[in-house]
């Protein structure tokens, strides 16, 4: 993200993240800022008619008159935070071939040969399975021990509990799994904690460095167990991030305002305007940041803008906020794309004299 010729300069252009600034300010400012916003723009009718000028539009930033211009109203970026899974890294490959590969491996060790393997288990039964018994055990077990069972077990012990559901709704026999599965999920637990499982997005490396390499604080935010840390080292960008905060250890979850605080706090920043979410779920990466009244970026790389934006549009029209222009302006569909807004507004404005 090397800082250009045109980026030394102010331009008149609008912000693109930012084009609704009032989500950088506390929703209970929005029916003053509105009021401002006329009367500025009543102002500017009134100027043009009587100096023959047309009127301007209200987001110039290159106006320090306006009550919307990024200095006033917007102040720069301290801090980003990030969302890991569906933001930063993706499981490699897919569950299902892990859990397979993992279950495959120990059952041939203990049973010898993979002739056992196709006699004890139908893969071809088991596999197409996997993927939704992997999503009903995993919510089973978020819902009766939240958190990953923060202050009731480790994190190890309540995976151990989501592998054997999965496994066993997916038609794996119980026979097997009573033999098999100890060391089935101490194997599975280790191989999702390296980069083994995981990959990062291919613009995430570029676009961390040159944050980073621009004086932007960098933290991690993530509904996560205490693999984060290990995890991120792994993929080799752990050194960049000034502080991570998985759920899991915390005891606290988005989009719950404890850990927006507690990464405000470790970010240095002042007023929770200083410091920009990027996440990829609506309901812990823009609602809650939201209520803190933080900016945000929600990353959609799967085009699931419409299902999950509804919960969005009802909250804002309940309390009266409410602007298409919000999620619009706000969503990206990867990371490459918040990597071209940072060159066009914060490093712009940063480097001006």
């Amino acid at each position: 993200m090397a800082t250009s010729a045109a980026a030394q300069t102010v331009t008149s252009s609008p912000m693109p993240i930012y084009q609704d600034c009032y989500l950088r300010r506390s929703l209970e400012d929005r029916n003053a800022r509105l009021q401002l916003k006329a009367t500025f723009d009543e102002a500017q009718q009134q100027r043009g008619a009587t100096e023959g000028k047309g009127k301007r539009n209200y987001m110039d930033e290159s106006d320090g008159d306006s009550p919307w211009a990024e200095d006033e109203l917007c102040g720069a970026i301290k801090a980003v935070t990030f969302d890991f899974t569906g933001t930063l890294a993706q499981v490699k490959g897919s569950t299902e071939d892990h859990y397979l590969d993992e279950l495959k491996a120990v059952v041939i060790a203990e049973y010898g040969g993979q002739e056992k393997w196709v006699e004890l288990v139908d893969e071809a039964s088991v596999r197409p399975r996997l993927r939704k018994a992997f999503s009903a055990a995993y919510k089973t077990r978020m819902r009766d021990l939240p958190n990953f069972g923060y202050g009731t077990m480790d994190s190890e012990e309540w995976w151990d509990g989501v592998i054997m559901d999965t496994f066993q709704k997916a038609g794996v026999s119980q026979r097997v799994l009573d033999t098999v599965h100890e060391r089935v999920g101490e194997r599975l637990y280790k191989r999702f904690a390296t980069d083994s499982a995981w990959e990062l997005y291919p613009e995430v490396p570029d676009l961390i460095r040159s944050l980073n390499a621009s004086g932007i604080v960098l933290g991690v935010v993530s509904n996560f167990d205490a693999r984060l840390k290990p995890i991120l080292e792994s993929l080799g960008i752990s050194e960049y991030f000034r502080f991570v905060l998985a759920s899991g250890e915390l005891g606290i979850e988005k989009p719950s305002a404890e850990i927006y605080e507690e990464a405000m706090k470790l970010a240095d920043c002042d007023t929770f305007e200083e410091i920009l979410h990027v996440g990829d779920t609506v309901k812990t990466d823009v609602l809650g940041p939201l209520d803190m009244g933080m900016p945000f970026i929600f990353v959609d790389r799967h085009n699931q803008d419409s299902p999950q934006l509804v919960p969005v549009e009802e909250i804002l029209k309940s309390r009266g906020v409410y602007d298409k222009l919000v999620m619009r302006t706000n969503t990206v569909a990867n990371l490459s794309e918040l990597a071209d807004q940072f060159d066009e507004t914060y490093i712009t404005h940063k480097t001006d004299p």
